[in-house]
This record gives C-alpha cells, sequence and structure tokens, in this order.
C-alpha cells in the first residue's frame, strides 16, 4: 500500500509513521534543502546525517529549523518516511525540494523540575532531543548518578554553567549514538562514562569528547555512571588543588559519601594516611575497610580533640617514650583536609593541620560566614583552597580526566578502586533518589537506571 497524503499536524505525523520507518546507512549526502509537508514549505538549514534522497526511500536525519517554526523546535530529530518525489535543483549550491515526505519528531524523555510546586517536583517528560555539535557526541545514557549539586540546582540555588543543558545530572554512562565533526578516538557503539556540566537524568546527552571515559570491560552502566563526579572531584583536589604526596596525613569530612570513599581510595592508593569523619559506626566502618586508619563521628564529640588525640599517640609510640606530642609544635598534625561543612568545621580545621598544611573547601554543607583566626594561619603558614569542578572550562576538565586516567585509571580496571553505591533507583523516581540522598543516611553513590 501506497504512502497516504502528507498529514498537517505533529500528532497525525507521529501516529502515522511509527514503525514505518528504517534507519539510515550512507555517507553525507545533501548539505541544505526545502521539506515540504502537505501544503506546508519548511525552511531547512544546515543538515546533519543525512544521504542523498532518492523516490522511494526512506532515512533518518537531523536538520536545523528556525526557532519561530510552529512545528519543529531548533536542532530537532527528524526521520524521514517514504519519498513520493524528489527533485534536485542545482542552484544555489545543492538543494532538495520533497513533496509527501512522512517525518517523525524525535522527542527524548528527561527530568524536569517543576516549578511551579511548592516542592518542585521532579518529572519525566518529552523534551527536546540533544544534537552533537562540533567536538561533541550523542550518547544514549543507561544510568546517571544523583550529587548534592542537583538538590541545590532543583531548589533553583546553583544554576548550570552557560550553555550547559538545565536538565538536572552532572555524570552519565551510556552507549555512543553519534559523534559530530572533529571527534578522534570514539565510535558509535562505545561505551563510556563522563563527566557532565548538565544533562544527565535524561535518555541522552551531548557532551564534549575530552569529558569520557572508557567503561572498563565487564563493568555495568550502573557501575560506571558512580565514577566520574566523584573520582574526578577527589583527584582534582587532592592531587592537583592540595598536592598530595606520598606519607602525607590526609583528613577526608564525610568519608561515607561518595566523594569521600572515592578520596579514601585515592589516597590509600598513593600511600598517605587516612583519617575520616563520618556520622555514624555503619559509615566509619565502611570507610575503615576501604582503607581509612582512623575514623571518628563529628556529630557528638569534637573530631580536632579525637584526631588529636591518635596524632599523639601513634606519634608517641613511634618516639618511644609514651610522651604526648603538639601538632602545632612537633610537626605532627594533618597536611591535607578535605572538607565539606565549611564555617561548622573552619576553626577545628586550622587546629589540626600541621605547618605549611592544605585545607580545601569543597562545600559549605554547615555554612559560609565564619570567623577566622588569621594570626594561626600566618604561623603555620597554612593554605586556604575553594575548589568546584563543574563551573571549570571544557579544556580544563579534558586535562583533569587525562591525569586521572594516567595515575589511577590501571588502579581502577584492576580493581584496587571502586565506586562504591548505595541503591539504584528508577530515574523516574529521582525524587525519591533526591529524599535518600537529603536524609544523609547513604554510603556511596545513589544511581539511577535510565534504561
Amino acid at each position: 500500500m501506497g504512502p497516504a497524503q502528507a498529514p498537517h499536524t505533529r500528532q497525525h505525523l507521529c501516529q502515522t509513521t511509527q514503525g514505518r520507518l528504517a534507519a539510515m546507512g550512507g555517507s553525507v549526502g545533501v548539505d541544505y534543502g526545502q521539506l515540504r509537508l502537505g501544503g506546508d514549505e519548511l525552511l531547512v538549514g544546515e543538515a546533519f546525517q543525512k544521504r542523498r534522497i532518492v523516490e522511494g526511500d526512506t532515512g533518518y536525519g537531523v536538520v536545523r529549523v528556525p526557532a519561530s517554526h510552529r512545528l519543529l523546535e531548533p536542532a530537532a530529530q527528524v526521520t524521514l518516511g517514504v519519498v513520493e518525489q524528489c527533485q534536485l535543483d542545482g542552484h544555489n549550491g545543492r538543494r532538495l525540494a520533497w513533496a509527501g515526505v512522512y517525518v517523525i519528531f524525535h522527542r527524548m524523555k528527561a527530568i524536569v523540575v517543576d516549578t511551579e510546586t511548592p516542592e518542585r517536583d521532579l518529572l519525566w517528560r518529552d523534551v527536546a532531543d540533544p544534537v552533537a555539535g562540533d567536538g561533541q557526541v550523542l550518547v544514549d545514557i543507561h544510568a546517571s548518578a544523583v550529587n548534592r549539586a542537583d538538590l541545590l540546582q532543583r531548589g533553583g540555588h546553583y544554576p548550570p554553567p552557560p550553555g550547559e543543558s538545565d536538565i538536572l545530572g552532572l555524570e552519565m554512562a551510556g552507549v555512543v549514538a553519534a559523534t559530530g565533526l572533529g571527534v578522534s578516538g570514539w565510535q558509535v557503539g562505545d561505551r563510556v562514562c563522563a563527566l557532565l556540566g548538565g544533562g544527565g537524568y535524561a535518555e541522552q546527552v551531548a557532551v564534549d569528547a575530552r569529558q569520557l571515559l572508557p567503561v572498563p570491560d565487564g563493568w555495568s552502566f550502573e557501575r560506571a555512571a558512580a565514577v566520574p563526579e566523584v573520582f574526578l572531584t577527589a583527584w582534582l583536589n587532592l592531587f592537583r588543588e592540595a598536592g598530595v604526596r606520598a606519607c602525607e596525613t590526609v583528613l577526608i569530612h564525610a568519608g561515607a559519601s561518595g566523594v569521600g570513599t572515592a578520596a579514601i581510595q585515592l589516597a590509600r592508593e598513593a600511600g598517605c594516611r587516612v583519617l575520616v569523619t563520618a556520622g555514624t559506626e555503619a559509615k566509619r566502618e565502611r570507610c575503615r575497610q576501604l582503607g581509612a586508619d582512623f575514623a571518628c563521628d563529628y556529630k557528638d564529640t569534637d573530631f580536632a580533640a579525637e584526631i588529636r588525640a591518635y596524632l599523639n599517640d601513634d606519634l608517641a609510640q613511634h618516639r618511644g617514650d609514651g610522651a604526648a606530642i603538639s601538632p602545632n609544635t612537633d610537626g605532627g598534625g594533618v597536611n591535607v583536609v578535605l572538607d565539606v561543612g565549611g564555617a561548622s568545621h573552619l576553626a577545628r580545621n586550622l587546629d589540626v593541620l600541621a605547618p605549611q598544611g592544605r585545607l580545601v573547601l569543597l562545600a559549605l554543607l554547615g555554612g559560609s560566614d565564619s570567623g577566622i583566626d588569621l594570626g594561626l594561619v600566618l604561623r603555620k603558614r597554612l593554605h586556604l583552597i575553594g575548589s568546584t569542578l563543574r563551573s571549570r572550562p571544557i579544556p580544563e576538565k579534558g586535562d583533569i580526566i587525562a591525569g586521572f586516567r594516567a595515575k589511577f585509571w590501571d588502579a581502577l580496571v584492576a580493581g584496587r578502586i571502586e565506586p562504591v553505591i548505595d541503591r539504584v533507583i528508577p530515574v523516574q523516581e529521582a525524587g525519591a533518589a533526591h529524599a535518600v540522598i537529603a536524609g544523609n543516611t547513604t554510603i556511596g553513590k545513589v544511581i539511577l537506571a535510565v534504561r
């Protein structure tokens, strides 16, 4: 049976062409053209992934159209159906006029924040498909992960950097579906995970190729999705910002968090002594299993006093006379602190730091306003460092990823370091996943299963 007359409405287009269209192979062909739908003439701009169209052909294409057009979104994906007529026009470059073309408007699903509800509900809704630009790849997402930054963005407090997707999600794992111009080293079908500026809570994402990592053989997508944000954050701040060296002592706050569990393993692998704080004994025990030498509470005890006592005991044992040793006068103390508490931890962090110690602030969960003893900072020659990852330029992110791969990729593949996953939740239940994170009961990552 031949194709019906070209429909005029988007709904009709989708209904009459579902199941009738085949994916296209072949090479890039026509660059510009006009697409006719019934009596409507739609101007088509630069075309991607489209071969020459002939009568009776079926195919797949991605086209750019004016943002103001009433049927197509900017850079919408369309699938070309059976072509009744095809005509080449050599004027003004190569142009095509298609008559009786059937079109499916591809719409992926993603989590959308409903800003009209008091709780800013998370809804699984249709949104426009992303398109891979120059230097980017398009990835079919199989799993993503929840980060505290997602909760802040949902609340309207942490907007994405300029040019990034406003969809939640800072990491994902999936399969390369398409590559843009200038991409090398990656091809369609590759299993990848990636650091994102946004867009992870969705079925597809377009991401700069420099932000990709391969999924190790035998790994699930859920496992791979737990790697990018936390391991790259830990690597960046321990080794680039703080300059951690073997045999130094590192204090990691929130040791059972995603970043904390990653940082424990990286510091241990680098030959450091690792101290952590965590809020429950179950969390502290998991930190010890990952390689922490000492773990203490921070809620009901003074973590600084606990750490000083531990260091005094350790140094006295090594010296052999049992005498207490002051971190501030005898060279003891912590060389590096990774902190997420901010104001609530500041004075005690400065107290436990050894001379020339480095404090790296990753978050301000305990507030941003705090008095500071600058005299102590001067006397101990301390370094205070503020650090975020999301807002860094893409070339810098690519350099961070390359550094992590060079230093720790073999350890990750060999299983000496590993992502810690608390649970996997369907992406459609992202609101429930956020509630789990907000409850501070997790150990490691909460993963969102997309496919």
